[in-house]
């Protein structure tokens, strides 16, 4: 079965971004993050897009465990 594509944007989506951007530093996950996703695993592909640093979101997605 072919999966539709779902785009999440990390800031202020999948954490509690509010507009102040540090570079070297994401914030902090959103309560429900990891059930809103794994609710969705199933019927979408799932790709999250950034305008940050590839190996800090990297590091960020495996710490919160959604790698």
């Amino acid at each position: 079965m072919h999966k539709k594509l779902l785009m999440l944007d990390l800031d202020g989506i999948l954490n509690e971004y509010y507009g102040v951007f540090k570079e070297n530093e994401i914030p902090p996950i959103k309560f429900g993050t990891e059930n809103f996703l794994k609710s969705l695993i199933e019927d979408y592909e799932l790709k999250i897009f950034t305008s940050r640093n590839k190996l800090i979101v990297s590091k960020w997605l495996i710490e919160n465990k959604i790698d």
